[in-house]
């Protein structure tokens, strides 16, 4: 056994621990190729860089050894896979024929396709020379001699040593894919006239059969994530795709409830990125588990519709993650698909197709039972797109990549199904949002406000709908251009005047990523909801990086203003960190309370945050809730704002 201080061993980095290999199937052993810094091995027969256990070539698949026997090691870098060997051969038989009856090491390799199998088998001729008389060959079966590989050879009691370098390019795959591969070392001893023995790691068998040889993101994954936690058994998803950085394929794996991605240039091919995605796939938590091209940049991404557990009952959420040329996957799209409880469970239905960039996603109306408009009282998803409801007025929506985000392309309508009866002493619930008629666009009352506000006569609002927010049964325009909120409609101010609201509160208008509106407060008018976020500097406790806030506000309008009722935050996160906490609208008296409960935590912990709960508002807004809060922050309507609950 050898060691050297100048091996590079890759090692554990901050959250991202290193990667796998799991048990094979195959008779024989895995061989690690240890990852090696450019020029590190000098290729001189003496083994003195090779600081690795070296591994014992312990099956005989033909004859019997005897006397002879091999260890050997891999190692790799960006250019080379370099193997050495340490031989004891009592009769060493070369010519300068180099030919299939002489002595010689074998390296066998074989890659993984698109599929995920193994179908063709590079087996490498490793020949030492005979010193002072021939130097050493490197021959790939079908191809002769390698001129770009080299192999040199040291006497040592016994036999041999030797050190041989091959580039990665004899092997066509590697171009793309180094991720994956399985293989063997072997050694025919000749007796002159034939092969006597051939010892090898692995039994002959098919390509897929071969163990793996993880690299070393393979193998810390196997020493990190997998110890930690227990898992012996083999991924339930392995894929391999191109899904950040560079045109290299990574490994896509799915191990119980923990995503993992690895690659050769992945994180400097050392490190890989898990998330555990906080369902049980053996319980049905993960009904949908792709990896495709969705935002057509060339590098595919991870679609997951995960049914995540809450009470008695669970939400379903469908989400697109995406590396592209980062390191740790960020959400591009996200839609509440399903809803179950003991009342009853709604389920969307999900599409992907080819879109003019990657793919379009529709969500579409598909299976209910028990619940209806009368007894759905469950709280509406605001963090993103919320599930369709089968009383609603849409029947599907498509959304698809505009180059910097997922859009809403199109939405088909259906006829208002069963709204249910109103509850007691209510009065009748204002119409879902919907793009204005033309009738409804009152555009002498808009330009009017665009000349308040020395804004330009084609200027196109960013979100544009009706409902009733106000005064009479009629419907209002509700429109947000740029940071404001204007409110016009037929009956309002008789038609020719305008209610409007800045939000300074968010930096820049594309900071505010929706605005919908929902009858909060219980009087039959709509309140509008608008959702952004929030960019600061983090303060020196959290480190260097920026700070983006998730919030909610909501508002109600009046015939002379727009008054906030409430606001809250949701969520907050920096860098790969990121702290959550849910919005939960429930039935209360009058309309509806608000609850904001404990959610989640990603690269934080209690430990590791450096703040306390907050107990009331800071500067007007409700703060986050923190995952390990004991209970949930409970609001109602007082008949002018949102006030905390004891």
């Amino acid at each position: 056994m050898r060691r050297s201080r100048t091996w590079f061993a890759a090692g554990l980095i901050g959250s991202a621990l290193i990667a796998w290999s799991a048990p094979s199937l195959a008779s024989g052993s895995e061989i690690p190729m240890f990852l090696v810094k450019s020029g590190e091995i000098k290729v001189d027969g003496m083994l003195r860089e090779w600081g690795a256990d070296f591994t014992r070539l312990s099956i005989v698949t033909q004859g019997a050894a005897g006397a002879t026997s091999m260890s050997g090691a891999i190692a790799y870098d960006d250019k080379y896979i370099y193997v050495a060997g340490d031989v004891t051969d009592p009769k060493f038989v070369r010519t300068s024929a180099y030919g299939p009856n002489e002595d010689r090491a074998e390296l066998v390799l074989t890659f993984p396709d698109a599929n995920g199998e193994y179908r063709t088998l590079y087996e490498v001729g490793l020949y030492a020379g005979d010193p002072g008389k021939t130097a050493g060959q490197v021959k790939a079966a079908g191809l002769g001699v390698v001129g770009s590989a080299t192999l040199v050879e040291a006497p040592s009691k016994g036999g041999y040593t030797f050190e041989a370098r091959i580039p990665w390019s004899l092997f066509p795959p590697a171009a793309h894919t180094r991720v994956g591969i399985r293989g063997a070392l072997r050694y025919y001893d000749s007796h002159g006239s034939g092969i006597s023995a051939v010892l090898s790691t692995a039994d002959k068998g098919r390509a897929g059969s071969l163990p793996l040889l993880p690299n070393a993101a393979e193998q810390s994954l196997r020493d990190g994530l997998l110890r930690q936690k227990g898992i012996s058994s083999p991924p339930s998803r392995d894929i391999i795709a191109n899904v950040a950085g560079d045109a290299m394929n990574e490994r896509v794996l799915l191990f119980d409830r923990y995503l993992v991605v690895l690659g050769p240039h992945f994180r400097d091919g050392a490190e890989y990125f898990w998330n555990d995605l906080g369902v049980d796939p053996s319980r049905g938590g993960l009904p949908m588990f792709e990896v495709r091209d969705v935002d057509g940049d060339g590098r595919a991404d991870i679609v997951l519709r995960k049914k995540i557990d809450i009470g008695n009952g669970s939400r379903e959420l469908l989400q697109v993650l995406a590396f592209g040329s980062a390191t740790t996957p960020e959400p591009i799209f996200e839609h509440e698909v399903g809803i179950s409880s003991s009342v009853g469970s709604i389920e969307n239905e999900v599409r992907l197709e080819p879109g003019t960039r990657g793919a379009n996603i529709t969500v579409s109306l598909g299976t209910s039972s028990g619940y209806d408009a009368s007894n759905y009282n469950e709280p509406t998803e605001t963090a993103r797109q919320p599930l369709l409801l089968p009383w609603g007025t849409v029947r599907s929506r498509t959304f698809g990549w505009d180059g910097k985000q997922f859009t809403k392309l199109s939405e088909q309508a259906k006829p208002a199904g069963d709204i249910g009866p109103a509850r007691p002493a209510a009065p009748p619930a204002p119409p879902a949002p919907r793009p204005p008629t033309a009738d409804e666009l009152l555009d002498k009352v808009f330009a009017l406000y665009k000349k308040d506000h020395n804004i330009s006569a084609n200027a196109v609002p960013s979100f544009d709908f009706v409902t009733n927010v106000a005064e009479d049964q009629t419907n209002e325009r509700i429109v947000c251009y740029g940071k404001d909120l204007v409110v016009f409609g037929k009956a309002f101010r008789d038609g020719r005047g305008y209610v409007s609201l800045s939000m300074p509160q968010f930096a820049k208008p594309s900071d505010i990523l929706d605005v919908t509106a929902r009858d909060l407060t219980g009087d039959g008018h709509a309140d509008i909801i608008v959702r952004g976020i929030q960019t600061t500097k983090a303060p020196s406790d959290l480190g260097d990086g920026d700070l983006t806030r998730e919030v909610v506000f909501a508002y109600s309008v009046y015939p002379d203003h727009i008054a906030r009722i409430f606001a809250a935050e949701t969520a907050l996160d920096m860098g790969d960190k990121r702290i959550q906490s849910t919005l939960a609208f429930l039935a209360g008296s009058p309309g509806l309370d608000i609850e904001i409960r404990p959610g989640r935590s990603v690269g934080w912990e209690r430990g590791t945050w450096p703040f306390k709960q907050d107990s009331e508002a800071v500067s007007g807004v409700e703060p986050i809730v923190l995952p390990w809060t004991p209970r949930a922050v409970h609001y109602r309507y007082d008949g002018t704002g949102y006030a905390r609950q004891p």
